[in-house]
């Protein structure tokens, strides 16, 4: 953080002096303090004046000026006190610090704008603090189409012009088919729910129709008529 002690010896230091005036603020957004100081300088940019006035400064606080910019007469220079904080987003892992003291405006800060579905941890109105870690979870949702197939059923029917025992195929059969809707959430690209929204039969199962012959075969008559004619056996004299 800033030792705001050091401001007030500058102000001691350089009141006498001519020179620009220069006007620091001290903003502290966590406990909401705002301290302002003037400085008559002769400096030419902000790392040299803030170097000749042993302005502190914090490892994390934040500039808003860079350390080259050129002082003019009436510049006004403002050290945010920042904390470090990592926000973990998908894949990246961003390391960053922050001068704003709600999670919601840390992530505005560090570019970062989250869905109106995403899941923010802590919640974005949380208090930041020193080395919070925040989490976003992008979560999206669509639909998704399935089909369902019903099996055929096989029916038997007696065709009297194919011959006993002899099948034949009538009909091939054909699977109906449903088509299913569902509605799908994903947190960071994984499925976490999945609701059915709609179901339509778009065509029914066609059975599969079998003949089965009941011609009988006509009977043939194999009897032997064939005559057996007996000799008689002369007698010995």
């Amino acid at each position: 953080g800033v030792c705001i002690c050091a401001f007030t010896i500058g102000v001691k230091a350089m009141s006498s002096g001519g020179g620009k005036d220069v006007t620091v603020k001290y903003i502290d957004r966590f406990s909401d303090e705002e301290v302002a100081t003037t400085y008559k300088t002769q400096h030419k940019t902000v790392e040299e004046f803030i170097e000749k006035n042993n302005i502190q400064k914090g490892e994390f606080d934040k500039l808003s000026h860079t350390s080259s910019h050129n002082i003019i007469d009436g510049s006004e220079i403002t050290i945010s006190k920042a904390v470090p904080i990592t926000i973990k987003y998908q894949d990246s892992v961003i390391t960053t610090a922050t001068s704003m003291p709600t999670v919601s405006r840390a992530l505005a800060e560090a570019g970062l704008l989250p869905g109106e579905d995403d899941i923010i941890s802590p919640s974005g109105s949380s208090k930041i603090t020193e080395g919070m870690n925040i989490s976003i979870t992008k979560v999206e949702s669509g639909e998704v189409t399935e089909f369902e197939y019903t099996d055929f059923k096989t029916e038997y029917a007696d065709d009297s012009t194919l011959a006993e025992s002899k099948t034949k195929i009538k009909q091939n059969g054909k699977k109906g088919r449903i088509k299913i809707t569902y509605a799908v959430s994903y947190n960071d690209g994984k499925q976490v729910s999945k609701k059915e929204t709609s179901r339509i039969t778009e065509s029914e199962p066609v059975s599969k129709i079998i003949a089965v012959g009941t011609k009988k075969a006509e009977k043939t008559d194999t009897t032997n008529n064939t005559a057996v004619l007996s000799k008689a056996t002369p007698k010995p004299t």
